[in-house]
């Protein structure tokens, strides 16, 4: 009776994606609908799960009509409330179909569905062209240096202006140097820079990056905790907007992409925006990159420390630059 009780308990917790009832008559095994295709089955949590997340060969036939892929948050409780139940699974259940169940009509919920799925698909978010911005003319050399640094710190600040001012004039030639955008997300000034720049680069290209990337770094002083804490988001663009733009023109093009349409901004721009985002930040996962700055050379990360300096640099790339 306590494994019948527990069962219903946890077949109640699916909530929006099945329907318990009663049979009378039959109270041994939970009864419940799919509220996707309509079709009746009996059996516990697991057969539900099964029959909604469309996993094959579980005794269970899958539901055509659920969204697939479903929103990553309600796969996850699915998936985690069936650990959580330490059931398994239940072999041959009998399938009916209810005489008083219609299959659920689409709504307006999932049609917003629809939409975050088609945003999780991993091709909607693949970039047209490998994430990071070059130093001067790209080429093909057969050194590549890529460089993650975050545009709100200081550590990353005094590193960009050594490698501008110092290295790359001796080096530039003989290898390729890539930036890449390293953001942390616990810092809503970092956040906020990163998509000035990356709006700065589709109002501009890459001369107005660039300088929007000096300008950010030169006038960080200004976006301290302590000034900007009582801003609001709109307001904190607006301010990077105004240091690195030298037209209203310009400063309109660029916030197209960084407010919401209700605050005059573009929706399609905006979406690109965040996407673009988004790519910088997986691949810098993918290169486990966390701390910044950080440096690698032809695909292997080097070791810097703190010492950002010319010997430093030399002692790096002199053995690998032909």
């Amino acid at each position: 009776m306590k494994r019948k009780a527990a069962s219903q308990a946890n077949l109640l917790t699916l909530g929006g994606h099945i329907s318990h009832y009663r049979v009378e008559g039959s109270t041994l095994v939970p009864h419940w609908t799919c509220n996707y295709c309509g079709r009746a089955y009996k059996g516990q949590l697991n057969r539900a799960r099964a029959h909604i997340l469309q996993l094959a060969g579980k005794g269970i036939a899958v539901c055509d009509h659920a969204i697939r892929p479903l929103e990553e948050e309600k796969r996850r409780q699915l998936e985690c409330e069936g650990h959580d139940a330490g059931m398994g699974w239940e072999e041959g259940g009998e399938e009916t179909r209810a005489t008083t169940t219609e299959p659920r009509r689409w709504e307006e919920r999932d049609t917003r569905a629809l939409v975050l799925a088609a945003k999780q698909d991993n091709l909607s978010a693949l970039p047209m062209r490998i994430p990071g911005f070059p130093f001067g003319e790209p080429g093909e050399r057969k050194v590549e240096v890529r460089v993650w640094m975050d545009l709100a710190s200081s550590t990353c600040k005094k590193s960009f202006f050594l490698l501008l001012d110092t290295v790359l004039p001796l080096y530039q030639s003989k290898a390729d140097f890539l930036f890449q955008m390293q953001v942390q997300p616990w810092n809503i000034q970092s956040i906020l820079a990163h998509e000035v720049a990356l709006a700065a680069y589709r109002a501009g290209g890459l001369q107005l990056f660039w300088k929007t990337v000096r300008i950010l770094f030169g006038s960080m002083s200004r976006m301290n905790d302590e000034q900007v804490f009582e801003k609001s988001r709109n307001e904190l663009v607006r301010t990077m907007t105004a240091m690195v733009s030298t037209s209203v023109e310009e400063s309109d093009r660029m916030l197209r992409y960084l407010l919401l349409p209700i605050d005059g901004g573009d929706r399609a721009g905006r979406e690109s925006l965040l996407t673009d985002l988004q790519c910088h930040v997986r691949y810098g996962r993918q290169f486990s990159v966390h701390t910044c700055p950080a440096v690698f050379v032809n695909g292997i990360h080097v070791e810097m420390g703190g010492s950002w300096t010319l010997p430093r640099w030399q002692r790096i790339l002199d053995p690998v630059i032909p």
